[in-house]
């Protein structure tokens, strides 16, 4: 009741801020909430706003139900691990305007919808699953096995109850995500929902109605995340550490470097021959039109050896190289202010009141929704890019960065603080070098989150990057280049993730510290 209590304070003080501001600033791109209330009929948001939920719940419950599955075989069996958390972090990394782009040639409407829905639950929930089945008592397991339980039955006995906390706690994120997988599916292409009402609102000048639809849309998502944060606090209050490693990670660290490498090698050849053979079955067993439905060899010849090739890749690479600066700009402004947030937490515990209700109230807001306000306040430019991309940034990292200062070892922060360290010091010297690795994990979900959104503000908004190539390729039925620029953006964000895992284990080495699973 205290997070309920905290977070309905923080709103409402929001709300009188906000009133008292509007009414101050006197425009109309700000109307006051007495505005919105007062101008809006409530039908014309109750109706985007339920097909939206629709359909968010259905890719949510498919998403879940297929991430727990692969979470459970990774568990399993313990060689498809590595390849199956490749796959589960390949559906994250691939942009999902991008995705989104490519499916809403093939697939009807609410299919894209659901589909979108239901990738963007898929990460986070098989970490989530991997990491609660490790955290079973390995006592409880032997027990039970030394009474002749079949490895089924240890599974249904004891790891899964174990993994509900964990779960949970990844489902806090899967259901607001599914909202805005929805939501950027109603913006490429539909007939209804939130996204289509908000284009259509802004292009007509309501912006009362705007700010209406965006609002509905942040309670609902946050509702869910309190609903599930209280069924998690009910379940179990000692929730599993997300720092335990998990074997394959474990073996690898054991390994010499060349093995590992080798190994690294050999997964990623895996995994890439998985997802050619998805691709073609894909379009041989929708009987996608070739012209539309573009094979990889057809992806090959327009980047590597087709006539023109060398052009093709100048052109998306240069147009890469825009977005990537966008992403990081936005990348460094959420992680600088996630940082600042978490220690500004530790060193000030009163803060986290008012802190924490703001991050969770942020998280809520799904990013497509937030755009076409973001640019009614910010107007265009990197101010605009810094906000919408730094966003997906900031609550991962002061979640993650925050955990971590507070598992910083009692004996490490007093040995400091014994020798005349002030607090601050003691952050610098002692909790900061612990929260290394919690910063890299971070990354790994805010950079790929950070593309999309530099990519969405650039298909909306800026008309350059990768984002202006997809959806001008799409609306001239260029589709070579569109798939073209998936792949091309597609491997490189997943790359810097991989980077980005390969920097959390080389820190968590240094250190002695626990890599997250990856």
């Amino acid at each position: 009741m205290r997070t309920f209590a905290r977070i309905a304070f923080t709103v409402l003080g929001a709300l009188v801020s906000w009133q008292l501001l509007a009414m101050l600033v006197g425009s109309t791109v700000y109307p006051t909430p007495t505005d919105i209330v007062t101008s809006v009929e409530l039908d014309t948001v109750l109706e985007p706003v339920g097909q939206t939920i629709r359909l968010a719940i259905v890719g949510f419950v498919l998403g879940v139900t297929a991430s727990i599955a692969i979470g459970v075989l990774c568990v399993l069996v313990p060689r498809f691990e590595p390849i199956g958390l490749q796959l589960a972090l390949l559906t994250y990394t691939v942009p999902v305007l991008a995705l989104g782009s490519i499916l809403a040639t093939i697939w009807s409407a609410p299919a894209t919808r659901i589909t979108i829905a239901a990738l963007f639950t898929v990460y986070t929930t098989v970490i989530g699953t991997i990491v609660g089945l490790r955290s079973a008592d390995r006592h409880s397991i032997e027990l039970i096995s030394a009474l002749g339980a079949s490895r089924l039955g240890r599974a249904r006995l004891i790891e899964l109850p174990a993994a509900v906390p964990s779960l949970l706690a990844a489902l806090k994120i899967a259901f607001p995500a599914s909202l805005l997988g929805t939501i950027i599916g109603e913006y490429i292409g539909g007939d209804g929902g939130v996204g289509v009402s908000m284009l259509s609102s802004q292009r007509l000048g309501n912006v009362e109605r705007v700010w209406a639809l965006a609002i509905a849309i942040s309670l609902v998502a946050g509702a869910g995340y309190l609903v599930i944060a209280a069924v998690e606090r009910a379940v179990d209050r000692r929730r599993p550490s997300v720092g335990i490693p998990s074997r394959s990670i474990r073996a690898q660290l054991t390994l010499s470097a060349p093995k590992r490498v080798g190994r690294a090698v050999l997964q990623a050849a895996v995994v890439v021959g998985i997802v050619l053979l998805l691709w073609y079955g894909v379009l041989w067993f929708f009987d996608v039109n070739s012209f539309v439905g573009i094979t990889p060899d057809r992806v090959w010849g327009y980047l590597i050896s087709g006539e023109g090739a060398a052009e093709n890749r100048s052109e998306l690479f240069g147009e890469l190289s825009t977005t990537f600066g966008h992403a990081v700009f936005g990348f460094l402004v959420g992680t600088g202010a996630g940082v600042v947030g978490a220690v500004v937490m530790r060193l000030a515990p009163w803060a986290e009141r008012m802190i924490l209700p703001l991050a969770v109230t942020a998280q809520s807001v799904p990013i497509v929704a937030l755009l076409p306000l973001a640019l009614l306040l910010l107007g265009r430019g990197n101010l605009l890019v810094g906000v919408v991309a730094g966003l997906v940034s900031f609550f991962p990292t002061l979640v993650n960065v925050d955990a971590s200062l507070a598992r910083t070892p009692a004996a490490a922060v007093d040995l400091v603080a014994a020798n005349g360290a002030s607090s601050w010091r003691n952050m610098v010297l002692t909790r900061l070098p612990y929260a290394a690795p919690a910063l890299f994990a971070s990354a790994r979900i805010a950079i790929p989150a950070s593309v999309a959104g530099a990519l969405l503000v650039e298909w909306q908004v800026l008309g350059n990057g990768i984002g202006r190539v997809m959806v001008n390729s799409a609306l001239q039925s260029r589709y070579v280049t569109l798939w073209s620029a998936v792949v091309v953006i597609s491997v490189a964000t997943t790359l810097v993730a991989l980077i980005a895992l390969a920097g959390e284990r080389f820190v968590s080495r240094r250190f002695g510290l626990d890599s997250s699973i990856s």
